[in-house]
C-alpha cells in the first residue's frame, strides 16, 4: 500500500514540474521524501533540488542534491544542477563543495 503512495506523488510531482509549478513540485517531494520506504529517495531529493533550483533557493537546492547523490551517486542530473547550484552562489572550487559538511 505504501508503495502505491509514493507513485501517486511522482505521478503528481511530476504533473506540477510539467506545468512549472515549482512551489508545487517541492511540496510533493518533501512529502515523497517523508515516505517510509527508501527505493525512490533519489527521485524526490532530485526533484525538491530542481524545485528549489528553479525558485532560486540554491543553498536548499544543493542540500537536496547531495541527499539525492547519497542515495544514488550516478544521478548525473542531480550532478549537473548540483555544479550549476553552486555556480549561482558564486562556487567556483566544486570538488571543495562537494567536501563541505552538509548544514541541516
Amino acid at each position: 500500500m505504501k508503495y502505491i503512495y509514493s507513485k501517486c506523488y511522482e505521478s503528481l510531482l511530476l504533473s506540477h514540474k510539467q506545468k512549472k509549478d515549482y512551489q508545487a513540485v517541492l511540496d510533493l517531494a518533501i512529502m515523497g521524501i517523508r515516505l517510509p520506504e527508501k527505493e525512490n529517495k533519489s527521485f524526490f531529493y532530485h526533484f525538491a533540488g530542481l524545485a528549489s533550483f528553479e525558485l532560486e533557493q540554491y543553498d536548499a537546492a544543493i542540500r537536496f542534491f547531495k541527499k539525492s547523490l547519497e542515495a544514488d551517486s550516478y544521478n548525473i542530473d542531480s550532478i549537473h544542477f548540483l555544479s550549476l547550484s553552486f555556480e549561482k552562489l558564486n562556487l567556483k572550487n566544486f570538488s571543495d563543495q562537494l567536501k563541505l559538511k552538509e548544514e541541516d
